[in-house]
């Protein structure tokens, strides 16, 4: 989780659990994630800015 860690950090998002959503909901492209499998299943994420759309009422 030292990843999304570093990612939340950067992009000021305050939980790694949003980032897990994201990635779980397709927000975050699976081609922007690289499982690493020697290491124990350790998830990379391009470290690109993503965000929900706004719901508009």
């Amino acid at each position: 989780m030292g990843y999304f860690k570093e990612y939340c950090r950067r992009f000021q998002i305050k939980s790694i659990e949003t980032v897990l959503n994201w990635i779980n909901r397709g927000i975050i492209p699976k081609e922007n994630v690289v499982v690493v499998e020697e290491f124990n299943n350790t998830k990379l994420i391009k470290a690109i800015p993503y965000q929900v759309a706004s719901k508009v009422s």
